[in-house]
């Protein structure tokens, strides 16, 4: 097998990237092709440092790539990939070892990342580089349809982003993942709507929600600590109820989130978890 040259990923075009991204994705378990935008989207909402991230270039043509984002002294891997004809060399390790140094000459404190459960070779590659489990996180996903009946709950109402964003540190009892933390929300948020309901004037709850065509993806669901699951399944029931014919997503949701049990009842399912891993450097 060719060796690998490794160069920061900011060598390449963005078009170059999200092709060689694309390459290494489009055989995955659940395969992710990007266009040149939205991998530039991807690349400022998650605060990837293409300059700390790392390319793994064999005879001259990109066969690899680790990308690393960070926020503070807080790192997390955005993807990590090596292409079909290169895979079983090694390269993967070495990707990772690289951005793996660049995050402890930037003086960062910790590496997170997501794995799905499947994938074998990748969580061999993490765990002999000491990640160890944090939580599960699952993908939800709800097929197009009205929820189970029940009642509209009037308390339900649309509310500004901004007011939302402002109340999510006190609406999440665990650090949320990293791309439903705080920093992404804020990029994202003037291509967000909002639901939610309120108690003693304060938002008690929230989901902000992106709605386009037959999509709707949830960005982001925040529930104060010890509201009622039925308070979230009502919230979640006239969201649903206002988009019956897309397909809801909420990704990288804990698995013990009170908002797991209000998604089931009203007809969404967990089709992917995923481990998230951290390393202290």
């Amino acid at each position: 097998m060719a060796r690998l040259t490794i160069l920061p990923a900011d060598r390449l075009t963005s078009e170059e990237l999200c092709a060689l991204f694309n390459r290494c994705y489009a055989d995955y378990f659940v395969p992710i092709q990007l266009t040149p935008e939205a991998f530039a989207g991807m690349a400022a909402s998650y605060d990837l440092d293409l300059a700390a991230s790392a390319v793994g270039m064999a005879e001259d043509a990109p066969a690899g790539f680790a990308l690393l984002g960070a926020r503070g002294k807080r790192g997390w891997i955005g993807g990590m990939g090596v292409a079909p004809g290169a895979r079983g060399g090694g390269h993967g390790r070495a990707l990772m070892l690289a951005v793996l140094q660049a995050a402890r000459a930037r003086g960062l404190a910790s590496v997170d990342l997501e794995v799905l459960v499947q994938n074998a070779p990748a969580i061999r590659i993490y765990e002999t580089l000491h990640f160890r489990d944090r939580r599960p996180l699952d993908v939800w996903t709800r097929a197009p349809g009205a929820p189970p009946p029940g009642a509209d709950d009037p308390a339900v109402e649309p509310l500004a982003v901004a007011e939302c964003l402002a109340r999510h540190a006190a609406l999440h009892a665990a650090p949320a993942p990293w791309q439903r933390d705080l920093p992404a929300l804020e990029r994202a948020a003037a291509r967000l709507a909002a639901l939610g309901e309120r108690e003693g004037g304060a938002v008690a709850a929230y989901a902000l929600y992106r709605a386009e065509g037959a999509k709707l993806q949830l960005l982001d669901l925040g529930a104060a600590p010890g509201l009622p699951e039925s308070r979230l399944e009502a919230l979640l029931r006239a969201l649903f109820r206002a988009h019956p014919g897309a397909t809801a997503s909420l990704v990288n949701l804990p698995a013990d989130d009170p908002a797991a049990g209000a998604l089931a009842r009203l007809g969404a399912v967990a089709k992917l978890r995923q481990r998230e891993m951290t390393l202290a450097l």
